[in-house]
């Protein structure tokens, strides 16, 4: 009996797999009259077909068919946002599912099996039940995803001035100066009003592949020294900051990197270290710790300012 159970509704599960595929995300009706009505042919069409299929005996198709209906019934009830292809291929998996692991339990603990045989055969139960449980999971995520036509919370409000920041980091190494600033002149021309342009230099050898121009709205932080040696070196002397550009011919205080800094105006730099704020001077900021990745965005903010060193 349980096995024609499970036959039944593994018909049931392929047909609703075919429906779901096909027309799960175009179906935008919602109707719990629908979804059963669906649920009660599908059922009966899976029952005759397994009949003819496989010669099964009339009874327990029937259950098998009440179990369908019953179920689905249930997941009308419980989600009725989905539209009625969501509803039924959910309701023919838990049916199949459900006949299924009744089969596996029939077999394991009450078909007359060696003692090991049922050892095993019962840890081989409980995974193929981990597994369907994972299975169902992400049925239900994946119906509750197509086959919703509308959503329970109401839309966030759109806010048509709103302008988000953007921050674009532009990665180089040993990058050609003109190339370099061409590509931020071209970011520069940006329309749009609030954003920052960063520039994350790895270790380019050649200092003047890492100049500044004063007409430009970034600002570079180059965390070696001009020979290329990374300021991490353990068996080097700890420097800082704004040593290590000024190393390289970068002016560098605590309101100016280069020649990006805006005379007459109280404002310093922002920096971020390991994805904090660094808070302290960055002129300061030590450069000895391997796990250090200090970062310096291409804009300015206004806050409490220091005077400039």
């Amino acid at each position: 009996m349980l096995l024609t159970l499970f036959l039944t509704c593994f018909v049931s599960l392929v047909a609703a797999t075919v429906l779901l595929l096909a027309f799960g995300d175009r179906v935008r009706v919602a109707s719990r009259v629908l979804g059963l009505a669906l649920g009660v042919v599908l059922a009966v069409a899976a029952g005759r077909a397994a009949a003819r299929l496989w010669q099964l005996d009339p009874r327990p198709v029937l259950v098998a068919e009440a179990l369908l209906v019953a179920l689905t019934a249930v997941v009308v009830a419980a989600r009725p946002l989905w539209n009625p292809v969501g509803q039924v291929f959910f309701a023919s998996f838990a049916a199949a599912a459900l006949a299924y692991l009744s089969f596996a339990t029939t077999v394991t603990f009450a078909s007359g099996l060696a003692p090991a045989g049922v050892a095993a055969s019962a840890l081989l139960l409980v995974l193929e039940t981990s597994a369907l449980l994972l299975s169902g999971s992400f049925a239900f995520e994946s119906c509750d995803v197509l086959c919703r036509v509308r959503w329970s919370r109401r839309p966030p409000l759109f806010d048509a001035a709103y302008r988000p920041k953007v921050s674009l980091h532009v990665p180089a190494y040993n990058e050609p100066p003109d190339m370099l600033i061409e590509t931020i002149r071209s970011l520069d021309r940006l329309d749009y009003p609030n954003y920052e342009i960063v520039v994350v230099d790895n270790n380019t050898r050649d200092p003047a592949g890492i100049g500044i121009d004063p007409a430009l709205r970034f600002a570079p932080l180059h965390t070696h020294d001009a020979s290329g040696s990374s300021t991490s070196n353990r068996h080097r002397a700890h420097l800082h900051a704004g040593a290590v550009l000024r190393r390289v011919g970068v002016r560098f205080t605590r309101s100016c990197l280069g020649g990006y800094c805006a005379a007459g105006e109280r404002r310093r730099l922002r920096l971020y270290v390991d994805g904090a704020a660094y808070r302290g001077d960055p002129t300061t900021l030590p450069l000895a710790s391997p796990q250090y990745a200090a970062e310096i965005p291409g804009d300015l903010y206004t806050g409490p300012s220091p005077d400039a060193s």
